[in-house]
């Protein structure tokens, strides 16, 4: 009963919210009929609400919307599920080899998942050649901008840092990861949408407060929510608001 309240209580807030986008966007909104292409790990892909940030972004303001993310990914090749598999994670820069045609837009995300899985933070190459090191996040990261700006030189390049999904003490030091993330897309001349930083300030959302992480993260199977995959109403406060304007901006 509790889920199915707060089920309607997010369709409501959602349809809200998106009455006043429409009314706000009937006039020119330079995003329309524009193609834009997504890359990266579950928040991108939409773990909790199939599609994420992107589906949302394509249905209010009539974007052509390209989703190739999956869950687990990292920016570094070669990293291990866990200790004990074989098996590897997607390997975000692969993802650009699904990617058909021209975009007018490429948005990238990671990190998360190389922070957990331990992926070598590495070191920033001096040059803007073919020469990385993959198997660390920091070499894995500027192949990624390294092709985006070779096979698609005309798109306008962006990269998101995730909210802050830390509702636990994680083992190791993620402000590491995130300064990097930074340095790098300050190198490759990547606009980044800092997410990480705006977490509590602008979005009004605490993922370690208990009532709007049920919220906010919430779903039918986990409905304490995990403080890492937003739901519907969650992608559209921490994600879709503040990256409209950037978009605009790029």
């Amino acid at each position: 009963m509790v889920v199915r309240n707060m089920d309607k209580i997010i369709s409501l807030m959602i349809t809200a919210i998106m009455t006043v986008t429409s009314c706000s966007f009937k006039g020119e909104n330079p995003l329309d009929g524009k193609r834009i292409a997504f890359i990266g790990d579950s928040i991108s892909y939409g773990t909790n609400w199939q599609g994420g940030y992107g589906k949302l972004i394509g249905e209010q303001y009539n974007m052509n919307v390209t989703n190739v993310s999956k869950g687990g990914a990292t920016l570094a090749d070669n990293v291990h599920w866990s200790e004990n598999s074989d098996g590897y994670r997607p390997y975000i820069t692969d993802m650009l080899d699904n990617l058909d045609g021209d975009y007018e837009y490429i948005i990238a995300e990671g990190g998360l998942n190389d922070f957990w899985g331990h992926s070598e933070l590495g070191e920033i190459t001096d040059g803007f050649s073919d020469d990385f090191d993959e198997n660390t996040m920091t070499g894995g990261m500027e192949k990624m901008f390294f092709e985006i700006k070779n096979d698609f030189p005309n798109s306008k390049v962006g990269f998101v840092i995730t909210h802050d999904p830390f509702t636990y003490d994680a083992e190791g030091d993620f402000e590491s990861y995130y300064e990097r993330i930074k340095e790098v897309c300050d190198k490759w001349d990547v606009s980044y949408l800092d997410l990480y930083a705006k977490n509590n300030s602008d979005t009004g959302v605490n993922v370690r407060d208990d009532d709007m992480r049920k919220l906010y993260f919430g779903s039918e199977s986990k409905p304490d929510g995990d403080g890492t995959h937003p739901n519907k109403l969650g992608y559209q406060a921490i994600y879709v608001e503040p990256m409209i304007p950037w978009l605009k901006s790029l």
